[in-house]
């Protein structure tokens, strides 16, 4: 039951954290729009994929004993070629957004956002780090 109260605790102290990194951002409401039909797109764009799933694929993506690169692999194999359209017409979707949005962004705001994701990158580094050690000890005690 502790467990459960200090993962509730963390979650809510980085959904908090969050919100304070998006309003040091001051985003106007054009930006706050932008934003929204951006993920109300992605939303749509992902149901209207799903959708075009057969039974086949979706049960590739429910097969847990598949690894998660081993899913999208096999589900990469049987994708149609209509679907394949859907992928590629929502990554310009996408990245037409991402520009738009830009666009609007000023120095600061850019400024601030470099040094956020700057900082996620050293962490990444950091785990990755730790992550590669731990699989290098394991190797040497497997042999």
């Amino acid at each position: 039951m502790k467990n459960i109260s200090l993962i509730l605790l963390l979650l809510s102290f980085f959904h908090v954290f969050a919100q304070k990194e998006i309003e040091k951002l001051d985003l106007s409401n054009e930006q706050k729009e932008l934003l929204s039909s951006q993920k109300e797109m992605i939303k749509k764009n992902s149901a209207y994929f799903k959708a075009s799933l057969s039974k086949e694929q979706r049960a590739i993506l429910k097969n847990k004993k598949l690894s998660k690169i081993q899913r999208q692999r096999a589900l990469k194999k049987t994708l149609t070629n209509s679907q394949k359209k859907i992928i590629s017409k929502n990554k310009t979707n996408i990245r037409l957004a991402k520009a738009k949005f830009r666009a609007t962004l000023t120095t600061k705001q850019k400024n601030l956002i470099r040094e956020r994701v700057s900082n996620k990158d050293k962490v990444r580094a950091k785990k990755n780090i730790r992550r590669n050690m731990q699989r290098v000890k394991n190797k040497r005690v497997r042999n």
